[in-house]
């Protein structure tokens, strides 16, 4: 984006408030079961999406079919959804970023015509989160991070202060870490090397 200030992750608190939120399995589990819910209400089922996820759509759209249930894949992101024909059909759009400009076009016509929307992203802070009617954000499981910073800004280059405001701010967002663990959740932190930044060459 150009011209719009880059957001630091580690100021913005919403970017860990997000984290959590998805990772705290009992609100999935009662929101699935709400979506599912909502698909055995309608008369038709659309899966639509791009990639893995059209695949998991065209698995979806089998599986409920086996079942009886009037359900589809759209995988082509270019379908027609500009007209009025999607009163009582539930749309099910499935994007990991939730971010793809075509299928947020194809949700438009699809929620223009009548439909209900339910998105299965990773983050109900995206566009096609916000645009649905209904959304699930789904974790994978397993979340890695580098905090890089304590190497490339203050260990190699010798900043003792920057450092030490770093690990201060790491303690602080550790202590929140550890505030919403599960029980069943495990945290393993390890360190490359020691790189001490006041140590002499």
């Amino acid at each position: 984006m150009e011209g719009a200030a880059q957001q630091n992750p580690a100021e913005d608190f919403s970017v860990i408030e997000d984290f959590f939120a998805k990772v705290k399995k009992g609100d999935l589990d009662k929101e699935i079961w709400q979506a599912a819910e909502i698909i055995c209400r309608k008369d038709r089922v659309f899966y639509i999406g791009m990639g893995t996820s059209g695949t998991m759509g065209k698995y979806g759209a089998r599986y409920l079919s086996n079942y009886g249930k009037y359900a589809m894949y759209v995988d082509d992101p270019f379908y027609p959804t500009d007209d009025n024909f999607y009163e009582n059909t539930v749309v099910v759009v499935m994007s990991v970023s939730g971010e793809q400009r075509f299928l947020f076009k194809q949700v438009q016509g699809l929620k223009k015509g009548g439909a209900t929307i339910i998105s299965i992203t990773n983050s109900k802070k995206c566009r096609l989160a916000e645009a649905a009617d209904y959304s699930l954000a789904y974790f994978t499981g397993l979340c890695s991070t580098n905090l890089v910073d304590f190497d490339a800004l203050w260990g190699h280059r010798r900043g003792p202060e920057g450092y030490g405001k770093e690990i201060e701010k790491f303690d602080r967002y550790l202590g929140i870490l550890l505030n919403e663990m599960q029980e069943d959740d495990r945290l393993i932190l390890t360190a490359d090397h020691g790189n001490e930044a006041c140590r002499s060459e």
